[in-house]
């Protein structure tokens, strides 16, 4: 097969063209690639990531804390019919045994102005990423990923 160039077309410009197609079709809004990291920010009150929507398999969390407070991450299993931003309190802390959640796993004591990482082996399902120190669930530090 023979490929001939519009003139004023170089190789050079229809090599880039093509590259940024397949970047751009490799970011289209499709989920996290397995294996792929996935940027957590732990604040005062909230917990933010960078995808929402993630795939299945092995997950690279990169956790930073931007707040002023020292912050846990954990990852949860949220089952049907659970609503992760209504889990009942007790103690000041979310009661995730009552509504049946099982921790996947979690990272503790991350201090502020600090990074870390924690792997995670997810399957589909739907997952809640929570800071569960005393108060700080029911200020907002929490957010629900769907894996697929």
């Amino acid at each position: 097969m023979r490929l001939t160039l519009h003139p004023g077309v170089s190789r050079a410009t229809l090599g880039l063209a093509a590259m940024a197609l397949f970047v751009a079709a490799c970011n289209s809004g499709s989920p996290a690639a397995s294996g792929g990291n996935v940027q957590t920010t732990l604040r005062d009150f909230a917990i933010d990531v960078s995808d929402t929507t993630l795939s299945s398999g092995e997950v690279h969390l990169a956790i930073t804390n931007s707040g002023a407070a020292v912050h846990e991450l954990e990852v949860f299993t949220v089952p049907a019919g659970v609503d992760a931003g209504a889990i009942p309190v007790s103690n000041s802390v979310a009661d995730t045994d009552s509504v049946g959640m099982t921790v996947v796993d979690e990272v503790e004591d991350v201090a502020p102005s600090t990074s870390t990482n924690l792997t995670v082996n997810l399957q589909p399902g739907t997952y809640a990423f929570i800071c569960n120190l005393p108060t700080h669930y029911g200020l907002g530090m929490h957010t629900v990923v769907t894996v697929e």
